[in-house]
């Protein structure tokens, strides 16, 4: 077996192992699509509609008989086309499919999938990977829910365009996966799309417009391309970078529900500052240093949060809760990838050091009284200096008794 193959089978058995992840379920059309009762009924429907658009010849041609269309009643080429259905074998049925999505303009590509399932079913453990078609899906969607148990967590990894499957529409796997949420209750159970219609790269993004469109919250659904598929690296790649997305919103969910708790603590201890602490922890100390009094203000309530965030954070049952995220993003980030390709390079950390390090220029011109020519700044108990122009200081120091001046380059 290919090197890379067993590499990216071994990191994928790692991020799944640290998700506790026992069983990927994959909802796609492809795997429906051997049922001739059922692609029978998908061709007659795709040939119903091409029909009616003016495109008989064109569906002639697909069956290669120019007069197959040409009867008093649609029951009987309908019939006809039921008989012939049998008779073909599993890649003509493919062929007048991907040939009838052309006409349709439908965005469906049978062999594209078929090679995709094969290439999932190559890096998924075999124990834990089972294939459903929509309708298996909806068939024991309730039993495999019960499945999901604490340390026994579900992946559902569903096929966004399932217009494949008879029955189906272009965005039935994102409702599959709404509904799918909306129903686990407390089961441990992850979903995700897997789908051509996502490009590589663009997945965390779109996972974010898909909540926002259907509800959800961004830790609830996963996004991957199956571009990816066709590197084995990439594929584990991309399952390592929603893995950690997943985790991480998690996470950073019960950061900021814990926040919002310290902020309210925060605000009642504001409130609790009489009028002597507050004229000299905020009026006082705002004119000495030179600082806008509402500043002074948002300083004392960020030490109040503080407090108020560290000791609510190392509750019991939020700390449980956050070691256990954090375990997870650990496990998962220990996995050792090697891409075919360079990883997306960060583009966010050098604007947040910059918001730790220094304060906006803008901030500090109107939050901040200015320095004035001639002003003299006491250094300690033995130095002195004076601005006289703006690139000007000059310095005074005591040395043995002895006073010593000197002025910075000007």
């Amino acid at each position: 077996m290919n090197e890379r193959i067993v590499a990216a089978q071994r990191a994928i058995e790692q991020i799944l192992a640290g998700l506790h992840i026992e069983t990927v379920i994959c909802v796609d059309d492809v795997y429906g699509i051997e049922d001739v009762d059922s692609s029978v009924e998908l061709v007659i429907g795709w040939f119903t509609e091409a029909l009616s658009l003016g495109k008989t010849k064109d569906c002639s041609a697909l069956l290669e008989e120019s007069s197959f269309f040409d009867v008093p009643d649609d029951e009987i080429w309908k019939r006809r086309l039921r008989d012939r259905w049998q008779e073909l074998g599993a890649e003509e049925r493919i062929t007048i499919l991907d040939n009838l999505a052309v006409i349709l303009g439908t965005e469906v590509e049978i062999k594209r999938d078929q090679e995709s399932a094969s290439l999932l079913k190559d890096l998924i453990p075999k124990e834990k990977l089972r294939e459903l078609s929509p309708a298996d899906w909806e068939r024991g969607k309730e039993t495999i829910t019960e499945e999901a148990v604490e340390g026994k967590c579900l992946l559902c990894l569903f096929d966004h365009n399932l217009q494949g499957a008879y029955g189906y529409t272009d965005n039935g796997g994102i409702l599959f996966l709404e509904k799918m949420i909306g129903s686990r209750g407390n089961h441990p159970v992850i979903c995700g799309l897997l789908t051509h219609t996502i490009k590589e790269g663009d997945e965390i993004a779109r996972s974010s417009q898909f909540a926002d469109e259907h509800g959800l919250r961004r830790e609830d659904l996963l996004v991957l391309s199956k571009d990816r598929l066709r590197g084995p690296m990439r594929f584990a790649h991309g399952l390592k970078m929603m893995s950690l997305n997943h985790a991480r919103d998690f996470l950073t969910s019960r950061v900021r529900e814990i926040a919002k708790e310290a902020d309210g603590q925060a605000n009642d201890e504001l409130m609790k500052v009489d009028v002597y602490n507050f004229d000299y922890m905020v009026l006082r100390s705002s004119e000495n240093e030179g600082v806008w009094e509402a500043e002074t203000l948002f300083r004392l309530f960020e030490i109040l949060r503080r407090a108020a965030f560290q000791k609510e954070a190392f509750t019991l049952e939020n700390r449980a809760a956050l070691d256990d995220r954090i375990a997870q993003i650990r496990a998962i980030r220990e996995v050792e990838i090697l891409p075919d390709e360079q990883e997306y390079p960060p583009n966010q950390r050098w604007e947040i050091r910059r918001l730790e390090l220094y304060e906006h220029g803008d901030f500090i011109n109107q939050a901040h009284l200015p320095l004035e020519l001639g002003i003299s700044l006491r250094l300690g108990e033995r130095s002195t200096s004076w601005l006289l122009s703006p690139a000007i200081l000059w310095f005074e120091r005591t040395v043995a008794g002895k006073p010593k001046v000197w002025c910075s380059p000007g």
